[in-house]
């Protein structure tokens, strides 16, 4: 039976729930608004498959391994200013549908809970782009998949490092139609703060969401993007980085789940064929990308995914870089958990998950923050 006396151990992935053959496994929320598995130990059978398929109890490393990185930036500007970073991921699902795979990424349900979804065209994979800052709920796609792939079926699976160790745990063998694309993740915010989020600020506003794009362009990348909120009334409000409580939050890792300050994945060691995040700071290295809106890092980690990369890559501005000019300190290690942290969820219990007073108690920006930003708005801006 799987011991989870140490909450930092769990990330939430639902794999031993969905292998226990006694289904003795079931997941509930804890007051940080986490998802954490409860064991009946009375129809327990002592299997151990929920210890073997832990990601965080089971996960490879391959240091050794020679990777390829990339920086890349779709052609298609209108492609690059509806992605999150340079339209990697783009280019990625659609070979895949072009290649006969069935697509499995993160999308937004109708209540703004971040869940799975496995498309077959093209359209149906618009909603995977662009970041969505809060743990996804994988419920029973591991089962799913390996349903899909018995069947002889072509899969593409992304998500975080830990969701894809979890799955090929889960899978227990290679199957060579299955690809895997995982994110350089610096930690995912509580749904349930999440939650307690959306409501106050539709209350605020006194109008129901329609859509949510965290990482708006309109200004530009980076700190330069909006989280826009769009209303059912047509109303449309655009926060910097800040003015919108819940990304300043997301910024201070105040509120990521346990296990991401003890992150088994924050290396150079990835589980996936392909890597992808933002290649920040890329002007540093070469002047390629300048005054482009968004250039993504491709790490390539196997021979499948350099394979792929290499028959997309023309539809891309494409240049190979070195592994050290990611900036992404969480190929180094995991987030630092801030002081606030424990007192953070104490105020979380004691005030019933009341977003405003804790918006007031945590997440104003102190002086210094707003020069820091006020000075790094300015030199973006000379950048252009």
């Amino acid at each position: 039976m799987i011991d989870l006396s140490n909450k930092a151990d769990c990330c939430g992935c639902r794999a031993c729930e969905q292998i226990c053959p006694r289904q003795c496994v079931h997941m509930r929320f804890d007051d940080c608004g986490f998802l954490y598995p409860k064991i009946d130990a009375s129809v327990c059978i002592d299997c151990d498959l929920c210890n073997r398929v832990c990601p965080n109890l089971n996960y490879k490393t391959d240091e050794s391994a020679t990777r390829k990185v990339y920086a890349m930036s779709h052609r298609d500007m209108n492609i690059v200013m509806q992605s999150s970073s340079g339209g990697a991921w783009y280019g990625i699902y659609r070979w895949g549908i072009e290649n006969g795979y069935k697509v499995y990424g993160v999308v937004f349900d109708n209540y703004f809970n971040v869940v799975y979804r496995g498309v077959t065209t093209i359209e149906e994979c618009t909603d995977f782009r662009r970041s969505k800052y809060v743990q996804c709920n994988p419920k029973a796609i591991y089962h799913q998949i390996k349903e899909e792939l018995q069947a002889g079926d072509k899969i593409l699976f992304s998500g975080t490092p830990c969701f894809i160790r979890a799955l090929k745990n889960y899978l227990r063998k290679e199957y060579s139609r299955l690809v895997t694309v995982d994110l350089i993740c610096h930690g995912v915010p509580s749904p349930g703060v999440w939650n307690k989020y959306l409501s106050f600020i539709e209350n605020h506003y006194r109008c129901k969401i329609a859509g949510i794009n965290m990482r708006d362009k309109k200004y530009g990348w980076g700190h330069r993007s909006l989280t826009s909120l769009n209303f059912l009334n047509g109303r449309r409000v655009c926060d910097t980085p800040a003015s919108n409580t819940y990304m300043l939050a997301f910024g201070k890792e105040i509120y990521y789940r346990p296990s991401c300050y003890e992150c088994k994945f924050a290396s150079t060691d990835r589980p996936g064929d392909i890597t992808i995040a933002d290649f920040w700071d890329i002007e540093k290295f070469t002047n390629r990308f300048s005054g482009i809106q968004g250039v993504s890092c491709v790490i390539v980690n196997t021979n499948r995914g350099d394979d792929i990369i290499n028959q997309i890559k023309d539809a891309y501005i494409f240049e190979e870089r070195k592994l050290e000019e990611c900036l992404h300190p969480n190929l180094k290690h995991p987030t630092r958990k801030p002081p606030l942290t424990e007192q953070f969820w104490m105020d979380w219990i004691k005030m019933d998950g009341n977003f405003k007073l804790i918006a007031r108690k945590y997440l104003g920006y102190s002086r210094l923050d707003i020069i820091k930003y006020i000075i790094r708005k300015y030199c973006n801006l000379n950048k252009k």
